[in-house]
């Protein structure tokens, strides 16, 4: 997809000025995003990644949420060839593991499961019980039988002291015990073999920034360039050599004995709560990220190729650049995409993961407009307006301005932003305030308007809504009373989302999507879902110039449409 082509269409888009009516349009359908799998195939489930192993026959499995899938690398792309389920759910805090025949996952329940892949009907055993208060926990590499590896098969980090799992799933008790956590650290963050010893690697926490060796009589290694420098969240066995997956991104190897010219490295970007990494056959890596399984190559360069989906979409904005921004889990956090992505794309959240809104862990969006470059945020736990600039974190600052105009919302719902005013919807009240600044805050009426759900607007002051089944536009006039434009006639079965631009007032509901003309209401082109790729059920929906995107919840993707003359 051609960017500034798709950019060019949207600036043209926003110049036309006859009514859509002078005009035959169709929606075409224009590829999708955010979702790796083809169109029609299996599609993947989950956004982030718990977890990146191999088994012995040489395929890379990755798992999320209750799903766990099997990839076969082919010319630089990971092919879908098996898809099971993990019932318990994998617990992020411990990577996917394999001894080479096996694979095991740590699960919610303080528990490790195990699952043969070469089995068709892959189940899950219960291997082993894990303390309440475990920290981290890491496997013995395949075939490795020295060092702590001759003592058990797992090792788990219980604060002070790190304890054996033996091959049975048996507890083999303490098998070391560590000395206390240098610089003040509160503990110890992470374990793992070193593969060439059976030797233990221990991760410090903060300020204590370091991985330590321990022998199996207990002593610290000091030599080899033990310890190694670096806040370790996971530490990982890939090829026989030792890695430190960093916190706040990136990984590092640690070869012994340390040579600089040795070291690898993997770079930071999309690589925050790293949950596991592997070489395929190609020589490339593939990490398990909060953004899905990211692709590096040989050097720890991004490829830009992300396995993943985008699910649990609620709302989605197009800015003036083409920068799509989508609300995930529920509108507790932003994903980033690009207009012209690939399906298979990166997410371009920021350097680390999909941003929480405000910049906090309690905030929550139930709406979001584009607002030229920027982006407004609606908040309903906070009650406010934030503005987000999403190039402001890619210079490293803050992109979350929070808007301190009083509003006195109680219960926002939906937002929508035209050339001079901003809307919220405010429980079943409609507040206009000044785009500039938010100021004269006041409750409009919209004569005749059902029970509103949804708001938007294409500029000019004028304002469409829509409730369950229905959708109506108001023109603002000139001593600030709304006249009443159009009320749609087309049937709606519960509309998901609405969405507007110069190409006319979108309509997701579903059936599929329905463009209606911006000077009627009357019905311009419609789009049967069941005829898209792979089938589809529409949610949320977004408008910029000639393009829209809708949310997919069937295939865990954004559709990407064009309003074609």
């Amino acid at each position: 997809m051609n960017k500034l082509k798709i950019l060019a269409c949207c600036v043209i888009a926003a110049t036309l000025t006859l009514p859509a009516s002078a005009q035959k349009v169709t929606l075409k359908y224009s590829g999708a995003l955010a979702q790796s799998q083809p169109a029609g195939s299996d599609p993947l489930a989950v956004l982030s990644m718990a977890g990146v192993t191999t088994d012995g026959q040489g395929q890379i499995w990755t798992g999320g949420g209750t799903d766990l899938y099997a990839f076969r690398s082919e010319g630089g792309k990971l092919k879908l060839v098996h898809h099971a389920s993990a019932p318990t759910g994998l617990n992020p805090s411990a990577h996917l593991m394999s001894d080479g025949e096996r694979l095991y996952y740590a699960s919610w329940d303080n528990a490790v499961y195990s699952i043969d892949p070469a089995q068709p009907d892959v189940k899950a055993v219960r291997f082993c019980t894990l303390p309440a208060n475990w920290r981290a926990v890491a496997m013995a590499p395949a075939k490795l039988t020295k060092g702590f590896a001759a003592k058990c098969k797992l090792v788990v980090l219980l604060g002070a002291t790190v304890n054996g799992i033996a091959a049975d799933g048996g507890d083999a008790g303490a098998i070391l015990t560590l000395p206390p956590p240098a610089q003040g650290a509160p503990y110890y963050y992470s374990v793992g073999f070193e593969p060439s010893s059976g030797d233990l690697l221990v991760g410090g926490y903060y300020p204590d920034v370091n991985v330590y060796r321990f022998s199996v009589d207990g002593a610290q290694v000091k030599d080899g360039g033990w310890p190694r420098n670096g806040f370790a969240q996971m530490i990982v066995s890939v090829n026989g050599t030792p890695w430190m997956l960093a916190m706040g991104g990136g990984a590092q190897s640690m070869p012994t004995p340390l040579d600089p010219a040795t070291v690898e490295t993997i770079d930071r970007d999309w690589t925050f709560y790293g949950a596991g990494l592997v070489k395929d056959n190609a020589s490339t890596y593939w990490y398990a990220t909060s953004q899905g399984l990211c692709h590096f190559d040989g050097h720890g360069k991004p490829l830009h190729q992300r396995i993943g989906a985008l699910p649990g979409v609620t709302f989605a904005a197009i800015n003036s650049d083409g920068t799509v921004i989508a609300g995930i889990e529920k509108g507790g956090r932003l994903a980033r995409l690009s207009l012209d992505d690939e399906a298979d794309g990166a997410l371009a959240s920021n350097g680390n993961e999909p941003w929480h809104i405000g910049a906090n862990w309690t905030s929550h969006a139930p709406a979001i407009a584009a607002d030229g470059a920027t982006f407004l945020v609606l908040d309903d736990k906070a009650k406010q307006l934030w503005r987000f600039d999403p190039a402001q974190a890619d210079k490293n600052q803050n992109p979350w301005l929070k808007i301190a105009a009083p509003l006195n919302l109680a219960t926002p719902r939906a937002l929508a932003v035209g050339d001079a005013y901003v809307w919220i919807l405010d429980g079943s009240n409609v507040i206009e305030a000044a785009r500039a600044d938010l100021s004269g805050a006041r409750t409009v009426s919209l004569a005749g308007s059902p029970a509103l759900a949804f708001l938007a607007s294409a500029g000019d002051s004028a304002l469409a809504v829509a409730d369950a089944q229905s959708v109506s536009a108001y023109a603002r006039k000139g001593d600030g009373s709304y006249a009443l434009l159009w009320k749609s006639t087309a049937s709606f079965d519960k509309i998901a989302g609405i969405a507007a631009s110069a190409a006319g007032v979108a309509v997701s509901d579903s059936s599929g999507v329905t463009l209606l003309d911006a000077k009627t209401g009357g019905v311009a082109a419609k789009l049967d879902a069941a005829t898209l790729p792979g089938g589809a059920t529409l949610g949320a929906i977004a408008a910029q110039g000639s393009w829209l995107v809708a949310a997919d919840d069937k295939n865990a993707r954004l559709v990407r449409l064009r309003v074609a003359k």
